[in-house]
């Protein structure tokens, strides 16, 4: 490894030179000013030229560490070879000379070099730590320069950021300029609406006193409105009769016409054999073109009694076969009476409530079969006869289910049922002959949370069996003592309209489980309307004939005028 210039060094070490006074003498010979060559001192010996004693021109050399070079007359011949082994002399001395020069400045630099490795250690140990410290230095430049970096994106996404929140400010403010005007509109039309109010209210309390008023007048009316309703159905008659011909069914002549809408002719053959039209007047007569709806319409006035709280009554009698329970019960396509009463009852019951009335209602349906009242929203397995009681003058059955309907659909589902359980049978008159009477029961419960008036009113609907001749009907066995049950209610059912119209103290409702059954609807405080089934067929003449008188007695009854019980 080569040294240092100690001008280079002397520029990077804040040291004076060494002190080289304290080299000892031996490498003091001769002074060391420069490391390099170029600036090595030399020892230059001393060279003198003597001018000759004699006059003759001669030249004296004497060289530095040399012998003197003899002097010679320019006029003398030159002897060469003497010259020659001068020079060779003199080059000799010159290069011992060298050689000791040579090992001085070898000598003098081993010293220096003695002198310098201490200081070289310490430079190489500086220098060491300087590159430490620069290496240092440049990872710390580098980190400043990233963190540099860093800075300058974040500055650059906080510039965005502060360019966005400016926007945003100008925008907010400007919304809010536009908020404050809007506000002050707002109040502006607070205050209107306010003053609007004021006005309103006015109004509404004028229209509230108005509203009172024809509250009261409207209840009032409805009062009169059931009066003159009532009064309309007393002078009909409390027990109303409506006769309906059913279509005949073999091509033998058609025995019954139907006139005026409220007499019935029927052409029979007297015991003289002679051809004779007899004529049954009732409230209402229906030729075999009358549709359910029609016969409908007609009754729906007693529909409105049950709800005004009477007790109200709808039953069909007649022959087997004549049309009772289609009238009554009707088919899928052709509901008859009593679902149709039943949706009009929901019907008004909403039309009701636009008058602060609620209603509770309550379902039952039983039928009397050989005397004996089973539940038919029973299973018939399941079914056990129902004992009647009485509470106070009113018949009750205790056991039967009573279910609290809310919507006309829940009634037909518990038709539908019944209708399942009743016991029908064959016989020789009718495919499908019914072997009982069903009783379809509603109670009425009314309420006006206005005047707090409340109505107990009730609607059975009832379809008889039909009667039969026993010589006809072919009945044997069970379908012979099913016959003479029904005959027998219905025989008891006719002998309790006679006591009615006849005005008999004693009336005998109890001979039978129908007529004890029915006394709520047959008795002064009810109204009762009675539909007589017959048929047009030739055949069933005498059984039309039969029919149509029994109906003519219950039309002549007179059971006084119906009571509304309301509280």
């Amino acid at each position: 490894m080569s040294l240092p210039h100690s001008d280079d060094l002397y520029k990077h070490i804040a040291q004076p030179p060494p002190d080289f006074s304290k080299v000892p003498p031996l490498f003091r010979s001769t002074p060391l000013m420069r490391h390099h060559n170029a600036s090595k001192p030399r020892l230059i010996k001393e060279t003198t030229v003597t001018k000759p004693q004699n006059n003759t021109k001669h030249t004296s050399l004497k060289l530095s560490g040399s012998k003197p070079i003899p002097t010679f007359n320019k006029q003398a011949t030159f002897d060469t070879s003497e010259l020659t082994k001068l020079l060779g002399e003199i080059m000799e001395e010159k290069l011992q000379q060298l050689k000791k020069d040579e090992i001085e400045r070898t000598e003098v630099i081993g010293g220096n070099q003695v002198l310098a490795n201490p200081v070289q250690n310490e430079l190489k140990r500086e220098l060491e730590k300087v590159e430490s410290e620069l290496k240092l230095n440049n990872e710390k430049i580098k980190n400043i320069e990233m963190e540099k970096q860093s800075i300058l994106f974040e500055n650059e996404s906080l510039k965005n950021q502060l360019n966005v929140l400016k926007r945003t400010v100008e925008t907010t403010n400007g919304n809010w300029e536009m908020e404050k005007q809007m506000n002050v509109n707002a109040q502006n039309k607070i205050q209107e609406l306010l003053e609007t109010i004021q006005s309103l209210n006015k109004q509404n309390n004028f229209l509230q006193s108005e509203l009172e008023k024809i509250e009261d007048k409207l209840i009032h009316s409805e009062k009169e409105r059931r009066k003159l309703h009532n009064e309309v159905m007393e002078l009909k008659g409390n027990v109303r009769v409506f006769c309906r011909v059913r279509p005949p069914l073999k091509n033998e002549g058609i025995s019954v016409d139907v006139t005026d809408n409220n007499a019935v002719i029927v052409n029979s053959i007297n015991f003289s054999g002679k051809k004779e039209k007899i004529k049954f007047g009732f409230d209402r007569a229906f030729d075999s073109d009358s549709t359910q709806q029609d016969i409908f319409e007609e009754i729906s006035q007693l529909v409105q009694s049950s709800l005004d709280g009477y007790q109200t009554c709808i039953f069909a009698y007649g022959q087997t076969g004549s049309g009772k329970t289609y009238t009554m019960e009707g088919t899928n396509d052709k509901p008859g009476m009593i679902p149709l009463t039943v949706h009009k009852i929901f019907t008004t019951i909403e039309e009701l409530k636009t008058l602060g009335w609620q209603f509770k209602i309550n379902v039952k349906y039983v039928e009397i079969y050989n005397n004996n009242i089973f539940d038919l929203l029973v299973n018939g397995e399941e079914s056990k006869k129902l004992q009647i009681k009485y509470n106070g003058p009113l018949v009750i059955l205790p056991e039967a289910n009573v279910i609290e309907v809310f919507e006309a659909e829940e009634v037909d589902h518990l038709i539908n049922i019944a209708t399942r359980n009743r016991a029908v049978a064959a016989t020789k008159c009718n495919a499908q002959s019914s072997r009982s009477h069903s009783i379809f029961m509603m109670d009425l419960c009314g309420r006006n949370i206005g005047s707090n008036e409340q109505r107990f009113g009730g609607l059975t609907l009832v379809d008889l069996a039909g009667s039969e001749r026993l010589d006809e009907s072919g009945a044997k066995g069970e379908r012979l003592e099913e016959t003479k049950n029904i005959n027998k209610s219905l025989s008891a059912l006719g002998d309790v309209i006679v006591a009615i119209a006849n005005k008999d103290s004693h009336i005998p409702y109890r001979n039978s489980k129908l007529t004890e059954l029915l006394q709520n609807c047959l008795g002064s405080d009810s109204k009762t309307l009675m539909f007589v089934n017959i048929s047009s067929d030739q055949q069933d003449t005498l059984e039309t004939i039969s029919s149509l008188r029994f109906a003519t007695k219950v039309n002549t009854c007179v059971i006084g005028t119906a009571k509304r019980h309301v509280q």
